[in-house]
């Protein structure tokens, strides 16, 4: 499961959730989208929802990459070459993961918690989507976990420029908000605006 990098095949954790992100976004906004089974997919016309599908694909993959302490991997990766663009990597080499950091834990927790609190999801396909908000709930602990120990900026830990922007700010308040919209709980919006107090602050665009 999951999708590949543009230039080979190598599957970033953030990539994943921006994908859930999108797919989900589309369903639940685009008036008639979350009704076609004919985007020229290999499960087209089988009687289900392909957007559906495809983001549950992405998120099945996605929860297989918590850890048992519920943060989320960087990437899946070959283990012993940069990437492989001669090959699928189910022909080709041994994976490894590389390590978990905050901003990929915290992509996966909105992601997660965004496509869990889905309407059109949720109708899909009800047990799932409260097993992805089981693990979005899990993932916002190890988070706070990892801020309460080493604090918001020591938290963060670079791997490559996925992911990088902005160090994890963004990203935690993508968690933040997915999770409050998801559960309505108070807790959640409290950090949202701890971290994200004026979406219209040019300097926080």
């Amino acid at each position: 499961g999951g999708h590949w990098d543009a230039g080979d095949y190598s599957k970033y954790t953030s990539n994943s959730a921006e994908l859930i992100h999108y797919l989900m976004f589309t369903a639940d906004s685009i008036p008639g989208a979350n009704k076609l089974d004919n985007l020229g997919l290999p499960e087209s016309g089988d009687g289900l929802i392909d957007i559906m599908q495809e983001a549950k694909l992405e998120a099945d993959y996605l929860s297989k990459l918590q850890d048992a302490d519920c943060g989320f991997y960087f990437i899946v990766y070959p283990k012993t070459r940069e990437s492989e663009i001669d090959v699928a990597p189910d022909h080709g080499d041994q994976q490894v993961v590389w390590p978990k950091n905050t901003s990929a834990t915290a992509a996966s927790v909105g992601a997660l918690a965004q496509i869990a609190s889905s309407p059109a999801f949720k109708a899909a396909y009800p047990a799932q989507a409260a097993a992805y908000l089981d693990k979005a709930k899990l993932g916002w602990q190890f988070l706070l976990n990892a801020l309460a120990k080493y604090g918001k900026l020591g938290a963060y830990q670079k791997v490559t420029f996925y992911g990088d922007e902005w160090n994890h700010d963004d990203e935690l308040a993508f968690a933040a908000a997915s999770l409050f919209v998801a559960t309505g709980e108070a807790q959640y919006k409290q950090k949202l605006t701890e971290w994200f107090p004026n979406p219209s602050d040019p300097a926080t665009f």
